[in-house]
């Protein structure tokens, strides 16, 4: 991070920490923040600086003035402090002696709070080490309900060696399985990236991770400056511009036989196209061999389950028949479950859940969001 040193009476640096509500304070939770500068892993220096925390009204809560100098050469400071509620903090930084240029490391540790606001956050990744690896995919994230705007607490980049990071971003504040409960950060906007490699590498299994990042990086949905940036890394993440095939088949259901006679029936199910063009058509048969079908007709192209039906004619009395929904897109064919109606009572049993999924088959609803 980068701003300008606190020395009093002129302006500090602008990094704020968000007011907390008093359900955080019951937990009796502190706060920490930890300053680094100089080099290597000991964080070799001379140069000395000092650590504020201050109020609203810019009085100084807690301080670290640790000397810098040949009997204490690191450059290392920490302050400890307990937030009141609805109060808003600010880290200061001090330059007792040294360069007028350095860079400096604030990390924020807590469990009350869940950002720092940054002035300027650039290089906020700086000191994350699995995200700055140049063959990891960092993920950064924006709000599903306005997907083209950064969220605060996403860290940006360069890194420390200058790499361009994050790679992507995704959603994040999304709701979950856990009623009541809403999944923000990062944290929930890496799994959505994590989904989307599992569809490419399901659909191309002799793709490298390399092949597979610059795949999703190449179609993602570009943000912020033209190409790939420090904030929104190549863009939203997309699967919108890579082929899958046998992934975004059709999903279908083989319903239940409807209006039988003697001699004819009327076959149902649903046919959802999963957003490709799609026909669909029944089997049918004595046996699980078929052996006679209906002619393909439309299912549309949308994303939603949509209801099909045929007639068919010329059965034979006091039969069992079999029969089950197929659906064909540009991707590839699913097959439904076996159906059954007719007999010497007549009358149908559903195929029940059909074998249509987009990441694989078996049950009907697996569909990945």
């Amino acid at each position: 991070m980068e701003f300008p040193c606190y020395d009093p009476p002129s302006a500090y640096n602008q990094i704020h920490i968000p007011p907390v509500s008093q359900s955080y304070l019951d937990a009796m939770c502190e706060t920490y923040v930890l300053m680094t500068w100089g080099s290597g892993d000991t964080y070799s220096t001379n140069d000395d600086y000092d650590l504020w925390i201050l109020d609203g009204d810019e009085n100084v809560v807690v301080s670290s003035m640790i000397q810098q100098d040949s009997s204490f050469p690191h450059g290392m400071e920490m302050c400890r402090f307990s937030p009141q509620a609805g109060k808003t903090y600010a880290v200061a930084i001090y330059r007792f002696q040294g360069t007028s240029s350095r860079e400096i490391t604030l990390e924020l540790y807590d469990e009350c709070l869940e950002y720092l606001d940054c002035h300027n956050p650039e290089k906020t990744i700086l000191s994350a080490t699995p995200a700055e690896n140049l063959n990891a995919i960092t993920v950064g994230a924006v709000s599903w309900s306005s997907p083209d705007r950064i969220e605060r607490i996403s860290g940006q980049g360069p890194t420390a060696h200058g790499i361009a990071k994050p790679d992507l971003v995704a959603p994040t504040n999304v709701t979950t399985s856990d009623p009541g409960y809403e999944c923000g950060a990062t944290s929930c906007a890496t799994p959505h990236v994590a989904g989307v490699c599992a569809l490419v590498k399901q659909a191309y299994p002799s793709w490298s991770p390399g092949q597979i990042k610059s795949s999703l990086e190449s179609n993602a949905i570009d943000l912020g400056p033209a190409g790939k940036d420090n904030t929104y890394g190549s863009g939203r993440v997309s699967l919108a511009g890579i082929a899958l095939p046998g992934v975004l088949t059709p999903m279908v259901s083989t319903g239940t036989a409807s209006s039988v006679t003697e001699t004819s029936a009327t076959l149902n199910g649903t046919v959802n196209p999963n957003g490709v063009s799609t026909t669909y058509y029944f089997e049918y048969g004595t046996t699980t061999s078929y052996g006679s079908r209906t002619s393909e007709m439309n299912a549309g192209s949308g994303d939603s389950a949509v209801s099909v039906s045929a007639d068919i004619a010329g059965l034979t009395e006091e039969t069992t028949y079999h029969f089950r929904l197929v659906a064909t897109n540009t991707n590839g064919t699913t097959y439904g479950s076996d159906g059954t109606f007719g007999g010497a009572g007549g009358g149908s049993d559903g195929g029940g859940g059909g074998g249509g999924c987009f990441i694989g088959t078996g049950a009907k609803s697996c569909r990945w969001h």
